[in-house]
């Protein structure tokens, strides 16, 4: 048994533990962070065929390839679509489940009922903790976890049953599902080493042997992390003006700061950005925490070598957060507390072995106990009131802002919030121009601010915002398509051209920017050129139901009402609330005096808060009234 009945009362008490200090987080909405490419704008969610799962299995999501955790959201998407509460209850499920497995873990290595309680209890309520949790897109660090955690307790059963190869083959199995989950998971095989060593074995190349088919799977899977995020191109950014010196005092601020919210939670937020340097300098405290983190390190090394449980509780942290800490840049983060979800497991069973040996000793028993009640109620307050932080964009974004009030990339989220969720232009402008001040490199705010004077009409600013981001990153796409379509309004069409072209050179998989230049075509009644381009549109989405629109569009121009009509009928399958689809079908049943049903699409697109033309309604009724005057 992996859990035995005399454990039942305290699981029980760390599980409902956890569910209430997590309970706000099912209050909380989607996030404009990663939650609209995970799951609200996610198409490949909206379907469970055998088709759409092997296209999930065939693709990159965010620059990660992760099919079990897309998979999850499939799951969700089938039980309650958009819900948001949906969501939320899944992510604190599989957190339950982590934290029973990280008990059934720390109790099979220490043996200590009491080293497993405060570990996994600590683990459960951590403050750092409620990112991963709340937040719907860090699903893939809660489902990597309970896999790679799954994988050790089998691990552990195959040495304690002297080699047996069930328990051996089922830690494979869930080892690959823990990569499926989150890449992150390729450390496993170096931490199946340090059990090991845990358990009494000597380093030796039998040791290693065993070893083999997890650092295969580690190593392929470790190739196509790399191919994943190449494939994100320049989304993944760092701060030119730091040197590689630079990024050694980062890693090393973060390696610190890990340590001291660890122990007091302060200030914590879902994004930390990195420091600005001051005469070429970064602040004190960063280069202060090389010499801190030479310390904790010589501290941990002082301890592992009298501790064995010390001995695997740093080995255990290091190994998972090492390739995380900013030594090697990525992104604009010099830490996050997500990246403390597994790694912390080790930490937390250092306290659990050392809280185990204070509750042995009955002279610090109940200083034990006042101490550790005073931990938990405090950390269980702070998760409480953190997971309302996630309740939205802008309580999100506001709270980053608040403790880090020069994170330029924190107003830009906030401004995206107020202009795509809530249509609030001047809310948006403000945050937009403040993330520009603070970085006049910041091309995607330039361009959202663009956006902003393209929606009042005023073409004139959005083609210099547009211009303005495209100085300062001639590869950014977006900024071309936008300022194209400000030339195709303004009849600049060579120009829309220019921009559409270079759009295209850079970005060639994205529909859009084919539909875009093919609808200029179609203005200039170049049909060839247009079609051409449609074709792309739709070649490269096939559910692109604004592409077949507006194809079928160029054949009504062209007098082709017939294929209109097919494209029509394919673009309305696709969105059946799209107004103007039943709107162009009903003109195309026209041309091909079928004038019932171009009476009934007309009045359904009527009905959808279509604006039809003057009299044409009058039109289909006197054409259906000469119909059966004649017949």
């Amino acid at each position: 048994m992996l859990v035995k009945k005399k454990d039942n009362l305290l699981i029980a008490l760390i599980l409902l533990v956890t569910f209430v200090v997590f309970l706000p987080s099912l209050n909380n909405s989607f996030t404009n962070w990663d939650d609209n490419l995970y799951v609200t704008e996610n198409l490949d969610i909206r379907d469970m065929s055998v088709t759409s799962l092997k296209k999930i299995c065939s693709k990159f999501y965010v620059g990660n390839y992760q099919p079990v955790t897309i998979f999850s959201y499939v799951i969700d998407f089938a039980i309650g679509e958009l819900n948001s509460k949906v969501y939320h209850w899944s992510n604190l499920i599989y957190h339950l489940l982590n934290t029973v497995l990280v008990f059934i873990l720390i109790r099979l290595i220490s043996k200590s009922v009491i080293a497993a309680f405060l570990t996994s209890i600590l683990f459960g309520i951590h403050p750092l903790h409620v990112e991963s949790v709340a937040w719907i897109s860090g699903r893939k660090d809660l489902l990597f976890t309970g896999f790679y955690i799954g994988s050790l307790i089998f691990y552990l059963k195959y040495l304690d049953e002297g080699n047996s190869k069930k328990p051996y083959f089922l830690s494979l199995v869930l080892f690959l599902f823990s990569l499926l989950a989150k890449g992150t998971a390729v450390t496993l095989p170096v931490i199946l080493i340090l059990v090991d060593l845990f358990k009494g074995k000597k380093f030796e190349k039998k040791l290693l042997t065993d070893k083999i088919p997890f650092f295969a799977l580690s190593i392929l899977f470790g190739l196509i992390a790399i191919n994943s995020q190449e494939s994100l191109g320049k989304a993944v950014e760092v701060n030119a003006t730091l040197t590689g010196l630079d990024s050694f005092f980062i890693g090393c601020y973060g390696f610190m700061m890990y340590f001291v919210k660890l122990i007091v939670p302060y200030k914590l937020a879902c994004f930390y950005p990195y420091p600005i340097k001051v005469d070429g300098s970064l602040p004190t405290i960063f280069y202060l925490s090389a010499l801190i983190s030479l310390g904790i390190l010589g501290l941990a090394l002082y301890l592992a070598k009298r501790y064995k449980a010390v001995l695997f509780g740093v080995g255990f942290f290091l190994v998972n957060i090492f390739l995380l800490l900013q030594f090697f840049p990525i992104g604009g983060a010099v830490m996050a507390d997500r990246y403390s979800y597994l790694s912390f497991i080790g930490l937390f069973f250092i306290v659990g072995h050392f809280g185990d040996q204070l509750f042995n000793n009955e002279n610090y028993k109940t200083l034990g106990l006042i101490l550790f009640s005073l931990i938990l109620l405090g950390f269980s307050f702070i998760t409480f009131q953190r997971c309302k932080i996630w309740n939205n964009s802008e309580v999100l974004w506001s709270d980053v802002i608040e403790k880090y009030p020069e994170a330029s990339g924190a107003y830009n989220n906030r401004a995206q919030y107020f202009f795509n969720e809530k249509n609030d232009f001047n809310r948006a402008f403000v945050d937009f121009q403040k993330c520009v001040e603070l970085d006049p490199s910041n091309y995607k705010a330039l361009t959202s601010i663009g956006l902003i004077y393209y929606s009042s009409k005023n073409y004139k600013e959005a083609i210099n915002f547009y211009s303005r981001a495209i100085s300062v990153n001639n590869s950014y796409a977006d900024a071309y398509c936008n300022r194209a379509i400000v030339y195709s309004i303004l009849n600049n069409f060579d120009k829309a051209e220019v921009d559409y072209n270079k759009a295209i050179e850079l970005n060639p998989s994205d529909p859009q920017n084919f539909l875009n230049r093919a609808n200029i075509y179609t203005d200039q009644r170049q049909f060839e050129k247009a079609l051409r381009d449609y074709n792309r549109a739709i070649f490269i989405k096939r559910d692109y139901s604004k592409a077949y629109y507006n194809r079928a569009y160029m054949y009504l121009l062209n007098n082709k009402p017939q294929e209109a009509i097919t494209d029509l009928n394919t673009s309305i399958q696709i969105d059946p609330n799209f107004g103007l689809a039943y709107y162009y079908r009903s003109m195309a049943y026209f041309e091909l005096l079928q004038y019932e049903l171009a009476s009934n699409d007309a009045l359904k697109a009527k009905s959808m808060g279509i604006l039809l033309e003057d009299n044409y309604l009058y039109m289909i009724k006197e054409a259906i009234e000469n119909v059966q005057f004649e017949n």
